[in-house]
């Protein structure tokens, strides 16, 4: 992906206090950055869309975690507002 670089991968833990009561978590973490100098072109929306596309009918949760450093105080940039 040109426009950030992500990674997503699914983490299952067996977790318990004893052997009676352990239990299975699973989730989808994904992890997004973008660098910060380069304006926010309809390509990263693009992109972004396609990858929550494809994790939206997972059953596990899904956690969403980064920077994707879209700045706020450019007025004159069409994509942020």
């Amino acid at each position: 992906m040109a426009a950030w670089e992500q990674t997503c991968c699914a983490v299952s833990i067996r977790a318990g206090l004893c052997s009676s009561c352990v239990r299975s978590i699973s989730a989808v973490v994904i992890v997004l950055s973008r660098t910060g100098s380069a304006v926010v072109q309809c390509e990263f929306h693009d992109e972004l869309s396609a990858v929550l596309d494809s994790v939206a009918t997972y059953q596990d949760p899904i956690y969403i975690a980064g920077d994707v450093k879209i700045l706020l105080e450019r007025p004159d940039d069409p994509h942020i507002y």
